[in-house]
């Protein structure tokens, strides 16, 4: 019998459906819905699924991840030996023998299984194991997805053709056993190294130094992240982490922090996976672009925010989707309800309250708003089941609007007047004051666990059952949200989304993007090349 590393993931109707099998899927996402140019498998629109319906994300053979294209594409999950199905709203865990129904939960339904290859595809695998010896430590597959995908169509564009010479015959003779090799090999021939060095010492001996600093940081990137290739036997995301935000403290912290880098790298992985929801970023387009734009250069001109806590706080302003500018969105919240958020920081009504930040009340609505919206004291009601929560009353005599949001049927109710979580410098100078740098129950600035911690305290402020005077001190962020019976979980998962925007958004404009826009989002903070494709190799290949 395989073992779990050797199986593959399947999907089968039911056979109420017909019981058709589909697979094997070996990719790291299977998509489902009625585009034949955008899914592995294709519903008849008629049934009511839309282009993208819902995406099975494989982290695994056994460890697979459901979400939803959108709040529009209805899908039910039946649990394994559960009678009822659970409506999916968010990306939830599933495992073989766990099936979904699409649209309603009479709808087409298809079971999750993993099995091993056929055995024509086995067969055909083995014989190209015995053609081509001497790279035991990487499968046919992996080497096509790393040596096709990760370098033909990133690097070529980048030298000459010599580029492609060089790296094949590197391949082909037997040298490369590990990725490290690949990536290290590209580096020596393409010449980067070669240039970089003679431009980091011909930066030393010019006298308008100041003029070329940047260059010289970024040459000294390329240079170091060699260098660590050469050094390390297998280079971890958490190393990649500080040479991508160039900040050694979140190396060190995710490498302590284990249950955090477990999140973080599953975050990364369907970040990178769904990587269409973050378009407006590395195409640096659009008013959401520029919202992000704005946040940045106001988090890191901030005297007040310690640079490497700044490094992670600039990424609460890069959200998912299509929002509009400095307007309301809806989010998960820590009660596990859909919450209304506003501005940069999305920042919910409850966070707001709590970091002293002046907010106007809201309420998520979900559905038709006609009724509601056309009655003050409709919509009254409405935002007073918010107020209720901190024993609050509605002001006398208050006026009230609705914002419907980008996705269909979504409206955030709210109470008529300023709101200054849409202003940014309002936002991050009460946040400062709030939860200061050199805050007791911190870490010191500029030690192991500090950023992450004034990360996890920052989103604890969501909670119903908020401690102000909760201890973050000489422990993890993981160990010191343990206090919290409720709400742990959503706090180190939004802190870990934090995180991994921090990593995969910069290299995504890296490797999308073109210089411009590399330019215009991220200015003279842009990460190497070399990390970039590196960690585009591990979120794809499994652990």
């Amino acid at each position: 019998m395989a073992g779990p590393e050797e199986l593959v993931t399947y999907l089968s109707l039911t056979r109420a459906f017909g019981g058709t099998r589909f697979g094997p899927f070996e990719g790291l996402e299977v998509r489902l819905g009625c585009d034949p140019d955008r899914c592995h498998i294709v519903l008849p629109e008629a049934l009511g699924v839309v282009k993208e319906h819902v995406r099975l994300i494989r982290q695994g053979p056994l460890n697979l991840i459901l979400a939803p294209a959108d709040r529009t594409a209805t899908v039910f999950l039946y649990k394994l030996n559960e009678r009822r199905p659970t409506q999916l709203y968010t990306p939830t865990a599933v495992r073989p023998g766990d099936s979904f129904a699409l649209v309603t939960q009479d709808g087409p339904r298809f079971v999750i299984e993993a099995d091993e290859l056929p055995e024509d595809v086995k067969a055909q695998r083995d014989e190209s194991r015995k053609v081509k010896t001497g790279r035991k430590r990487l499968s046919a597959d992996s080497m096509a997805t790393e040596t096709k995908r990760q370098i033909w169509t990133r690097l070529l564009v980048l030298g000459p053709a010599q580029i492609a010479q060089r790296a094949w015959l590197y391949i082909q003779s037997g040298a490369i056993y590990q990725p490290r090799n690949i990536f290290l090999a590209l580096t020596i021939a393409s010449g980067w190294i070669f240039g970089s060095v003679v431009s980091c010492r011909g930066g030393k001996t010019r006298s308008a130094l100041a003029a070329t600093q940047t260059r010289v940081e970024s040459c000294q990137d390329q240079l170091g992240f060699a260098e660590q290739l050469g050094e390390k036997e297998d280079l971890k995301i958490y190393d990649l982490a500080s040479m991508i935000t160039r900040s050694n403290l979140l190396g060190t912290t995710l490498k302590e922090d284990k249950d955090l880098y477990s999140l973080v790298k599953k975050k990364s992985r369907v970040m990178y996976a769904n990587q269409g929801a973050y378009e407006w970023f590395y195409t640096a387009s659009g008013n959401q672009a520029r919202s992000f734009q704005t946040w940045r250069e106001r988090v890191l001109e901030r005297e007040s925010i310690h640079p490497d806590t700044a490094k992670l706080l600039v990424w609460l302003g890069a959200h998912p989707g299509n929002r509009r500018h400095q307007d309301y969105g809806a989010i998960y919240d820590s009660e596990g309800e859909y919450s209304c958020v506003l501005g940069s920081a999305n920042l919910t009504y409850r966070q707001a309250t709590r970091l002293k930040v002046g907010a106007m009340p809201d309420a998520y609505h979900f559905g038709d708003i006609e009724e509601i919206a056309s009655s003050n004291e409709l919509m009254e009601e409405k935002v007073t089941e918010t107020l209720a929560k901190f024993l609050q009353t509605p002001s006398e005599g208050a006026e009230y609007d609705v914002k419907s949001l980008p996705n269909n049927n979504e409206h955030c109710v709210h109470q008529d007047g300023s709101d200054a979580r849409k202003n940014a410098n309002k936002v991050l100078s009460q946040v400062s004051r709030s939860i200061p740098d050199d805050s007791s129950l911190l870490p010191v600035s500029g030690t192991v666990h500090a950023p992450t911690s004034w990360l996890a305290m920052y989103f604890s402020t969501d909670l119903v059952r908020y401690d102000p005077t909760l201890n973050f001190q000489g422990s993890s962020a993981s160990s010191a949200v343990s206090n919290y019976d409720k709400g742990r979980d959503w706090i180190l998962e939004q802190t870990a989304e934090t995180i991994a925007r921090s990593m995969v958004l910069p290299c995504l404009l890296r490797l999308e993007g073109d210089d411009e826009s590399v330019k215009a989002m991220l200015g003279e903070s842009a990460p190497a090349m070399f990390p970039c494709l590196y960690l585009s190799y591990e979120l794809q290949r499994e652990d």
